[in-house]
């Protein structure tokens, strides 16, 4: 129970004990079927992620490298 500038909040506790135990077995699932010969785009779409911030922090390094070196 929160309670905040005259109003409260009230969870159930069957909505709780329903939602860890609905977390619990997703991770449970995902992790027993997942192998490494069947990646999803969920795999790919975080090495893009990766790749992109590397060379965007490569770029913007070069970038600081022309301002300094110009003086």
């Amino acid at each position: 129970m929160t309670r905040k500038e005259g109003f409260t909040f009230e969870v159930p506790t069957e909505l709780m004990t329903t939602t860890l135990n609905e977390i619990s077995n997703q991770t449970t699932t995902s992790s027993m079927t997942s192998s490494p010969s069947s990646r999803g785009a969920g795999f790919y779409f975080h090495c893009a992620v990766v790749v992109i911030g590397f060379v965007g922090a490569v770029l913007n390094g070069l970038i600081l490298y022309a301002l300094i070196a110009s003086k």
